[in-house]
């Protein structure tokens, strides 16, 4: 970097408004950043309620369908409507509805490992998962990943020293050898950014 080393916006085309305001307005780009996102998330749920790997992709792709054709419906009316809880309802009943496949499928002579296994499956209830703090760990470290691809490396390296290393801004500023203020900017952007993907 040269010059004065300040930051430009260097953030992509979702910045100023929400994310899944973007996405209800069928932004491609908004859809794309969802899909990086949350498609983790959703394949954590997946596994929890012991969907086979082979079937994975299929059904995540099957929840961002719905999650597509629906989203415009979707309203946060008080503080604990959540998209993310709007979307674990959508996973639990695509996980439902494969499960009910499965098991009205025909089972063979002797029995079948698939239908054993389909047996096995308990009900997909997702109360039984990692506490929530590590759910949203998972997202955050998604939209960290999405945000540091987006901004120049020294913008995101002086984030990350005084906002999780927990290094004094003072202390990253001479250790990148920019200004003090170049840093506050750093720590503002990209908190703002992870306020507008976590929306």
């Amino acid at each position: 970097m040269t010059g004065d080393h300040s930051f430009p916006e260097t953030f992509g085309a979702v910045t100023s408004l929400t994310l899944i305001n973007l996405a209800k307005s069928a932004d491609p780009t908004a859809w794309e950043i969802l899909f990086r996102l949350y498609s983790p998330l959703i394949r954590y749920w997946l596994r929890k309620s012991r969907i086979s790997p082979v079937e994975e992709d299929d059904l995540v792709q099957e929840v961002f369908r719905s999650m597509h054709s629906g989203l415009a419906r979707f309203e946060k009316k008080s503080a604990t409507d959540s998209f993310r809880a709007w979307m674990r309802t959508i996973t639990q009943n695509k996980i439902r509805d494969y499960l009910k496949t499965q098991a009205n499928k025909p089972l063979a002579t002797g029995g079948t490992t698939a239908w054993r296994f389909v047996q096995d499956v308990p009900d997909p209830d997702l109360s039984d998962e990692l506490p929530e703090s590590s759910e949203d760990r998972l997202v955050i470290h998604e939209a960290l990943e999405i945000i540091r691809r987006e901004i120049q490396p020294q913008t995101f390296q002086a984030f990350w020293l005084a906002t999780v290393d927990g290094i004094t801004p003072s202390q990253v500023a001479e250790e990148l050898g920019i200004p003090l203020n170049s840093v506050y900017q750093a720590k503002s952007r990209v908190l703002r950014r992870l306020r507008d993907l976590l929306e």
